[in-house]
């Protein structure tokens, strides 16, 4: 059974609530208006689903696979990496994919605060 000590220990996501299956546990108000789990200690049967869904409680899970989702490149082209903001890396792909009838965009700023879209 769920119990919280310190009001910064939930975070008000209804997870538990929504778990029970004995719908013991209801969301009320406190004094400010936040809502904190109350719990009917007489219907609730010790299945400790509101424990096991709690994102304050359960610790994040580490990724399995470790790899980066994230991948850095530039153009090897010196010209086409000088004329470019981005490493000249769109200039690369376009060529690969276009033929192949990929999607590629593109964001040319037209001043400092506006860009306008390119897609083919």
């Amino acid at each position: 059974m769920i119990h919280i000590q310190n009001k910064t220990d939930c975070c008000g996501c209804h997870a538990c609530a929504q778990i029970c299956p004995r719908h013991c546990i209801t969301m009320q108000p406190d004094a400010e208006g936040f809502l904190y789990p109350q719990i009917d200690e007489t219907a609730c049967i010790h299945c400790n689903l509101c424990e096991k869904v709690c994102p304050i409680l359960q610790s994040p899970q580490e990724p399995k696979d470790k790899t980066p989702t994230a991948y850095a490149a530039i153009n090897k082209d010196d010209d086409i990496r000088g004329q470019s903001s981005s490493g000249g890396v769109f200039r690369c792909w376009r060529n690969i994919s276009w033929p192949r009838a990929a999607w590629c965009s593109a964001q040319p700023w037209q001043t400092i605060s506006a860009v306008s879209g390119i897609l083919r």
